[in-house]
């Protein structure tokens, strides 16, 4: 096996083509950076290499940098749409206990009989959807309205979806 010949530029391509020798590029090194002139001086080939090192040593680092912030939850998993969800399926079945499609059922309402059922079951208030002191209760289903595009009348296509994906796990 026959070693290569280390080759600097085109001419040193061309003067191995003509040779007959097999070649490849020379590596960079303090000595030698592709792209500086034959007549480049010592010192600005080592400003050269220097610098190309900097350059590497910042590509790796901008490669392996963390993102400055905090990466973005989907909306669908936010604790407003699990709340509005949660307002949702207890109008739906309010609904359909009582026989009344169409009833109108404020958010307010909905909070409150949320509240209602979490405490007779005996939610631990850690796990609880709604807190009893919390005044944001109603903006936080408004937001959560908003992301799983619940209208005015509680109908959504999205919970809808969201729901037969449920039962369809479960």
């Amino acid at each position: 096996m026959t070693e290569r010949k280390k080759v600097r530029g085109p001419m040193g391509i061309i003067e191995a083509q003509i040779n007959g020798e097999e070649w490849e590029l020379e590596s960079p090194s303090p000595d030698y950076v592709p792209g500086m002139g034959m007549g480049a001086t010592k010192q600005a080939t080592r400003w050269a290499w220097i610098g190309m090192q900097a350059e590497i040593s910042n590509a790796i680092a901008e490669k392996s940098k963390r993102p400055a912030h905090r990466p973005k939850k989907d909306p669908l998993e936010t604790m407003d749409a699990v709340r509005a969800f949660a307002a949702w399926r207890m109008c739906k079945n309010l609904r359909r206990i009582l026989g009344k499609p169409d009833a109108k059922i404020t958010t307010r309402e909905l909070i409150c009989l949320i509240q209602l059922v979490e405490n007779e079951m005996g939610v631990d208030r850690r796990q609880q959807f709604f807190n009893r002191d919390d005044t944001t209760n109603e903006q936080s289903v408004s937001r959560g309205k908003n992301h799983l595009e619940i209208d005015a009348d509680w109908n959504s296509k999205v919970c809808e979806e969201l729901q037969a994906a449920f039962s369809q796990t479960t």
